[in-house]
């Protein structure tokens, strides 16, 4: 069998990826509003919400989630394990994983 898709692709619309034959049958996908030290903050954004838009929207039969920490950057529950925006990530991400 082969693997799917680890991480999300370079959204082009020369891309061919066929989500239907992913064998999985629910993908988490967890973005932040900015990328601390990195000038490449919104793009990698971006690419996380076009691989969430082009897997739902393509035919593909699993469950989807997407959530979005407002006002956080890349790895900050790591460094603020105890503030609000951490602790609603932890259950948006035990929610989905308990269903």
């Amino acid at each position: 069998m082969d693997a799917a898709p680890t991480a999300p692709p370079a959204a082009s619309a020369d891309d061919e990826i066929v989500y239907e034959s992913m064998p999985c049958i629910r993908i988490y996908k967890n973005r932040v509003e900015r990328y601390f030290g990195s000038e490449f903050g919104d793009v990698l954004r971006d690419r996380g919400r076009a691989y969430y838009d082009r897997l739902t929207s393509s035919g593909w039969r699993g469950e989807a989630e997407i959530w979005q920490a407002p006002e956080k950057g890349h790895t900050f529950h790591l460094l603020e394990p105890h503030c609000d925006a951490a602790i609603a990530q932890d259950k948006v991400i035990s929610g989905f994983l308990n269903r």
